[in-house]
C-alpha cells in the first residue's frame, strides 16, 4: 500500500542496492513490485559498480536528479528506496 500511495502522489521511486541488478529486477518481478519503481540499480556483473556508494552515484548521475532526496533504508541492509 505505502508503494502504491507514493506512487498515486507522484513520488519518483528508485531501487539501489548493492545485489547484482539482475536479481533485484527478478526478484521485484516476482513479487510483482517492480512496477512502482521508476528505475532499478544493482551491482554490475562485470564490476563496474560493486558496491552501495557506486550504485547510488549511477542512479544520481543517470536519472540527473537535482532536487533534494529523501532516502530510506531496511535496518541494516545495503538496500536503499530513494524517493525525489
Amino acid at each position: 500500500e505505502l508503494l502504491e500511495t507514493l506512487k498515486e502522489q507522484g513520488h519518483t521511486l528508485y531501487v539501489a542496492t548493492s545485489k547484482p541488478e539482475w536479481m533485484a529486477v527478478d526478484i521485484l518481478k516476482k513479487f510483482r513490485l517492480d512496477g512502482y519503481f521508476d528505475l532499478i540499480c544493482g551491482a554490475t556483473m562485470d564490476t563496474s559498480r560493486t558496491d552501495k556508494s557506486q550504485v547510488i552515484a549511477y542512479l544520481l548521475e543517470t536519472t540527473a536528479a537535482t532536487e533534494a532526496i529523501h532516502a530510506s533504508s531496511t535496518a541494516n541492509s545495503p538496500h536503499f528506496c530513494l524517493t525525489v
